[in-house]
């Protein structure tokens, strides 16, 4: 009985709301018959009342998308993201004439993803000083356009008072607030969802128009040129488009239906040529068939298979968007799009590029900004699915009863999603807080570019300063600096360091590149902190922390220790030891009628010492700076180079004392800085260092024509790093001779160095440069870290020892860093044992006359020493039969190139070659021991270094040296990891003078605790 009653129940509610939407439908239907009447009786003006009241309702649904554009603008363009700089900066450069490059001296890269944004705003640049305004104008006045066609869509398929709901997609914009945020960011994402919206109202108009199958081709194709992943909407479009017709959609009627092949294909056929013509602009400016962005992100992912990790951070980021903002998409008249099944066609487009908008972020991970930018493309096939869906819901029929009982129901729907939304808190509330918590502020990195071009004109460098960043966008676009992206979408290289060489990282920034000035704060972004590789410490100096707010530079930076303390013979060498220094020389410099005065010295103690004072015999004090006047956090290590500038009159009176020491001058104690030999060249940063003008330098002076043209190469290449590049034809010449050097050159080696040598010429770098480079990075002998940390230390040692410079110099001859063993060996003076051997063998390599290295030095009656022997163990050759596995690691054994894929690993840094050893498995993680041994083989030296990293588990993990004396075998040296991080940093030991009669180096991960596995590369022998 219960049941029965409950039924009649419901059958009397049904009832009653039948009634009463039949009594709301009589007076619209009343209302209906009267119209009619009133156009049956004058038919012409029936006509142009319709006409006039369409009119009118269309120009109400335009002022509505205007005032949504107008809403966005207002309330969100106060703020640019940074990353919409290097959209700038690109149009900025193409339209100056420099073609496609983020900054004038770097090689053209594509570092933007949004070829389409780039080319519409070079005619912007052409006229405006500021594009910013233009692309924000750009992306929410073509995403209005688009909503407000699509709601004259809806309005063209509504009968009646439905009608009224047209304009609920420009609704749903306003209603997502994230979405809105990033379309006036200053990025793509407002174009995107216009062309998505118009390549899925051309589905819809295709069949009934030829020029609708034309625009969806254009829009489609478009979609290519706006992101990378546009490539699978537009492909969506036009397919939906192409199989309407051959594939029933939908109940008859379809227009489409008997089509000819040819005409359902014409969208498609303009799409591929789109999509064939970006490809070919690709390939012509860039040489590359996918944008840079690939080799920056998508590689740091597993493949597709990643989908099928649901904790993975891809899901993750997709599960937070959904849990944080799902009352978005509490709008449920989407749900109805299926209900319209001539719009089949439409709806299948909308859910394809929906699904795609989603399984994209979730196999690329994601991304680290805010309101989930990655999963703003959801906005446009959202929006035209509503669109459908409203037309499915209120239905197409002029049937008043009906037409306002699904009114009532849509209504009902939309309360639905505003009583949703008010759920998570205030809707108003929510917008002004998505839009006061940006991302990077374009104009507060802009700021810092300020602060980089007072350090580079306090370093007077003459020259574009090279700015190793992360927040790239405000540091290029119109900046007057080069930049080299850190985060690797501007910068092939580094975009493989992050995603699949980590080893590239040193080599490239430490060897080929070596940036004036690395932002270490944003090295830190996605784990990357370059600042804690080896060489670091010995290349580069911290700025203090106060020095840098004067500057205006945001924490943490840092400068080229070479543009602050150049490495320079002194005219007259000294002895004499302050508290923190070592005291070497002392140079005069004539400058017009001034002499700079240089004080040389090398790093002693923990501290800076106090700025000298030179006093003359009038009594007057002369102050000298160390560095520059640059004041440093850390002093640089233990044997550095120290140089201390004072720019004194010169008609001061002699002798000069340094205050406070028994450094006496009686005369001035002049040399020459220019270009008659590699010593005079050698003092031109001195003149940098003191901001006097540079000189000219040419190349020819101090080469030897005889020398092969790969030599001459390496010398023009260190004249132009000392003098600041070279000048006009000069630098032209040199550049060519160089290029046609390396193109012709066998040895991957020789062709690399000549390729490089370009780089210190003067900007740009070029296409053909950056190709050259690319094509033999991988197979030249790479930067060294294990010979640089022992050259560092040798020199370190030299301050008590000064036969140890010359065991310096000739671990960087075997480095292959001819230029540093050159200057290096002139500062240490060509007198000390075994200094002028390596000076003049690099002297030979760098195609250098005998007689131009220095006045006392003649190189034709030196013979050349040769570099150290060295046995080095990169785990390259899976085949080597020195290499042997032991205990049950398994696939952690197998060799990598970087972290192990699909797992918790962190990011690998560092590294040698294109393998190292990361006992991580992929399985098991931490748990799986066991050992890795290399040898034996006979005694190869009492040097011996490695790349270490990963875990810290005492003697359970790390490389042991083992040694065979006596038929038994013993551990001669034990390294293990300092510290827990996925960071492979130089370890060096000295095995002391006993030599054993075999040698065997053995990896060790006997830990199954947390972090107990370890990183090794470059296990190095160094001959005695």
């Amino acid at each position: 009985m219960t049941s029965g009653r409950a039924w009649n129940n419901l059958r009397l509610v049904r009832d009653r709301a039948l009634a009463i939407i039949d009594a709301a439908g009589r007076p619209v239907q009343v209302l209906v018959d009267r119209w009619a009447g009133w156009c049956e009786a004058d038919p012409a003006r029936g006509r142009r009342a319709a006409v006039a009241f369409h009119a009118a309702a269309l120009a109400a649904l335009a002022l509505c998308a205007v005032a949504w554009g107008w809403s966005v603008w207002s309330v969100y363009g106060g703020a640019t993201v940074d990353d919409a700089g290097i959209t700038y900066a690109y149009a900025h450069n193409v339209a100056a004439g420099d073609g496609f490059r983020m900054t004038p001296g770097e090689a053209p890269t594509e570092g933007f993803s949004n070829p389409l944004q780039v080319l519409l705003l070079v005619p912007v640049a052409l006229v405006a000083n500021d594009l910013d305004a233009a692309s924000k104008a750009l992306n929410i006045g073509l995403l209005a356009a688009a909503l407000g066609l699509l709601c004259a869509f809806v309005y063209a398929h509504l009968r009646l008072v439905a009608r009224l709901f047209a304009v609920v997609p420009l609704l749903l914009a306003g209603y997502w607030c994230g979405f809105a945020c990033w379309t006036a960011s200053g990025l793509e994402g407002g174009l995107l969802a216009a062309l998505q919206i118009l390549s899925l109202l051309g589905v819809w108009y295709g069949p009934r128009r030829r020029a609708a199958d034309v625009g969806l081709g254009v829009a489609a194709g478009l979609l290519a040129w706006v992101r990378p992943e546009g490539f699978v909407y537009g492909a969506m479009a036009v397919a939906s488009r192409g199989l309407r017709g051959a594939v029933r959609f939908g109940r008859g009627g379809d227009p489409a239906a008997g089509e000819p092949i040819r005409r359902r294909l014409l969208a498609a056929a303009i799409y591929v040529g789109l999509a064939a013509a970006l490809f070919v602009f690709r390939w012509a400016v860039f040489r590359d068939l996918v944008p840079n962005a690939y080799w920056a992100k998508v590689p740091s992912a597993s493949t597709w298979w990643s989908l099928g990790d649901f904790d993975g951070k891809g899901w993750t980021y997709v599960g937070d968007f959904f849990a944080a903002r799902w009352w978005y998409f509490a709008l449920p008249v989407w749900a109805f799009a299926v209900a319209w099944r001539r719009a089949a066609a439409v709806t299948a487009a909308a859910v394809g590029q929906l699904g795609f908008a989603v399984l994209f972020p979730a196999w690329t991970g994601g991304d680290w900004m805010l309101e989930w930018r990655f999963l703003q493309p959801m906005m446009g096939p959202l929006a035209v699915l509503c669109a459908v869906g409203l037309v499915g819901l209120l239905g197409t029929e002029p049937r008043p009863a009906r037409n306002v009982a699904r009114c009532v129901l849509a209504a009902g729907a939309l309360g639905l999603a505003v009583v949703a939304g008010l759920v998570p808190g205030d809707w108003s509330a929510q917008r002004a807080a998505i839009a006061g918590r940006r991302d990077i502020d374009l104009r507060r990195v802009r700021e810092r570019a300020v602060g980089y071009r007072r350090l580079s004109a306090m370093l007077h460098l003459g020259r574009r300063m090279l700015v190793a960043e992360v927040d790239v966008g405000g540091v290029s676009y119109r900046s007057g600096l080069d930049v080299l992206d850190i985060g690797g979408l501007g910068d092939r290289a580094l975009a493989l360091a992050r995603t699949s060489r980590p080893a590239v990282a040193p080599d490239y920034l430490y060897g080929e590149r070596r940036p004036d000035v690395i932002h270490l704060q944003a090295s830190w972004l996605f784990a990357t902190p370059y600042q804690a590789l080896g060489p670091f410490p010995g290349m580069y100096r911290i700025l203090a922390r106060g020095f840098m707010d004067r500057l205006g530079i945001l924490p943490l930076t840092a400068v080229r220790a070479d543009l602050l303390d150049p490495v320079a013979p002194p005219a007259v060498r000294l002895g004499h030891s302050l508290p923190t220094a070592e005291v070497t020389g002392v140079t005069a410099i004539a400058s017009g009628a001034d002499r700079i005065v240089v004080l040389h010295a090398r790093q002693r103690g923990g501290h800076d010492a106090p700025p000298p004072t030179w006093v003359d015999a009038g009594g007057a004090r002369h102050g000298a700076l160390w560095h520059g006047g640059v004041t440093l956090a850390l002093p640089g290590e233990r044997g550095s180079v120290l140089v201390a500038v004072a720019v004194i009159p010169g008609s001061a009176p002699l002798p000069l004392v340094l205050e406070g020491t028994p450094i006496r001058l009686e005369r001035w104690p002049d040399a020459p800085a220019g270009d008659g030999t590699v010593e005079a060249l050698a003092r031109v940063p001195l003149l940098r260092v003191a901001g006097r003008p540079l000189p000219a330098c040419d190349p020819d002076r101090v080469l030897d024509p005889a020398a092969g043209p790969v030599a001459r190469a390496r010398g023009a290449g260190l004249v132009a790093r000392l003098c600041g590049g070279l000048r006009g034809g000069t630098a032209e010449r040199w550049r060519a001779r160089a290029t046609a050097a390396a193109e012709a050159a066998a040895a991957p080696d020789e062709r690399y160095e000549a390729a490089a040598a370009t780089l210190a010429f003067g900007v740009p770098q070029r296409l053909s440069t950056r190709l050259l480079l690319e094509q033999t990075r991988s197979s030249r002998t790479p930067f060294d870290e294990v010979l640089d940390a022992w050259a560092r230390e040798d020199f370190a040692a030299a301050l008590d020892g000064p036969e140890r410079a010359a065991r310096g110099l000739r671990m960087l001859l075997a480095a292959r860093r001819f230029d540093e063993v050159v200057l290096q060996g002139l500062a240490w003076g060509p007198g000390l044992p075994g200094v002028a051997e390596s000076v003049c063998a690099a002297a030979r390599m760098l195609g250098l006359r005998s007689d131009a290295v220095a006045p006392r030095l003649d190189c034709s009656r030196i013979a050349g020493v040769a570099p150290p022997r060295v046995l080095r163990q990169g785990f390259e050759d899976a085949a080597d039969p020195l290499l042997r596995v032991e205990g049950d690691g398994g696939d952690a054994w197998r060799p990598a190139a970087r972290q192990r894929a699909g797992t918790r690993q962190r990011p690998v840094i560092g590294g040698q070659g294109r393998l190292l050893l990361n006992t991580f498995d992929g399985a098991t993680g931490d748990e799986a021991t066991g050992s890795v041994v290399w040898g034996p083989f006979p005694w190869p030296g009492r040097r011996f270094g490695a790349l270490l990293g990963g875990g810290h588990d005492g003697d359970r993990v790390g490389i042991a040296v083992e040694g065979l004396s006596g038929g038994e075998w013993r551990v001669l040296a034990f390294l293990a990891p300092r510290e827990r991080l996925e960071i492979l940093r130089p370890r060096l030991v000295d095995l002391g003078g006993v030599r054993a009669d075999q040698v065997r180096v053995r990896v060790v991960d006997g830990s199954r605790a947390d972090w107990g596995h370890v990183l090794a590369d470059g296990l190095t022998f160094l001959g005695d």
